[in-house]
């Protein structure tokens, strides 16, 4: 599919998330990893930054799932950097709801609130509001509320 001539940069990019998201389905992660560092390094030599903020997501889920989860962070937090500037929306939510994750399971409430709240106005922006995903960055969202001791706001929020 990637050999077919006239391929746009859309569809270039769909195609090559869909091999990325089976390689994490069959494990797959060294090949992962390196299969989406030469997409990064190609990115940046046509200067597409989609394409770069799309595959750094990507190395951090590969990542997340080995797990390494410093690692993973580092890498959203570069798609982040490269998707809040250019308004890359659908990517910066689940960026945004994953370091959430990790800084509840680290305890750190205070950077998981804050990135949970990111995810839902994105969700909102992205008219998403309706999706599982959306959904659970609230139950996230109350979740560390209540983790915080914070029953009120998660209260709120679990009664909605």
């Amino acid at each position: 599919m990637l050999e077919k001539p006239g391929l746009t940069q859309d569809d270039d990019l769909a195609i090559k998330s869909t091999l990325t998201k089976e390689y994490l389905e069959l494990h797959q992660w060294d090949v992962c990893l390196n299969f989406c560092q030469q997409q990064v390094s190609q990115a940046r030599l046509q200067n597409n930054t989609l394409a770069e903020a799309t595959f750094y997501k990507h190395i951090g889920n590969t990542y997340y799932f080995i797990p390494q989860k410093q690692n993973a962070i580092a890498y959203w937090k570069k798609c982040i950097a490269i998707a809040e500037p250019n308004n890359y929306y659908t990517l910066l939510e689940p960026c945004y709801n994953n370091v959430g994750v990790i800084s509840y399971e680290e305890a750190d409430y205070n950077t998981a609130e804050k990135y949970f709240i990111k995810a839902i106005d994105l969700g909102k922006r992205n008219n998403d509001t309706s999706s599982a995903d959306f959904t659970m960055h609230y139950r996230l969202l109350a979740t560390t509320y209540n983790a915080e001791n914070k029953l009120d706001k998660a209260e709120k929020i679990f009664q909605s």
